[in-house]
């Protein structure tokens, strides 16, 4: 082919892109160098964490899997190969209204110390995006459960 692509299984350069947005502070983003740092500091400690079992039991209490879960290094890249939560960068939303849904947002929690550490603000910020998600999931089945005007009409 001679379209100008090249493929990549490792998606550093897309990732780097990604990080650099929390560092934005301007234009109504809502990023800081300080969130920027908790975010990469955090998957830096769940990285080593993943190498001992006190590490893994500590993984265990904050995200939920059991702590031989972690060992698995098919399980370590799908848990935290793209970050352990979901990080919105190009389709960053300043005007949503759900936890975590934004950069600004994320960067709030990340940024507070008073969570614990940035293993611990991660896991917040996880658990927050993950409940967001579970509520959407339970209003979209009500939505599909009820049955459009008309339908079932004889």
């Amino acid at each position: 082919s001679s379209a100008p692509v090249r493929s990549e299984v490792d998606m550093r350069g897309y990732n780097d892109v990604v990080a650099e947005a929390y560092a934005v502070a301007g234009e109504g983003v809502g990023g800081s160098l300080a969130c920027q740092t908790a975010i990469k500091k955090g998957h830096q400690q769940i990285g080593a964490m993943f190498g001992s079992r006190t590490g893994r039991k500590v993984l265990t209490s904050l995200f939920g899997e059991d702590d031989s879960w972690y060992e698995d290094i098919d399980n370590q890249r799908g848990f935290a190969g793209q970050g352990v939560a979901f990080f919105p960068a190009q389709g960053n939303d300043p005007a949503c209204n759900e936890a975590m849904c934004n950069i600004k947002k994320i960067c709030e929690a990340m940024t507070n110390v008073s969570i614990g550490s940035e293993v611990h603000r991660l896991a917040a910020v996880r658990k927050a995006q993950a409940a967001t998600h579970q509520r959407a999931t339970v209003k979209a089945y009500a939505l599909q459960a009820t049955p459009a005007p008309g339908w079932g009409v004889v």
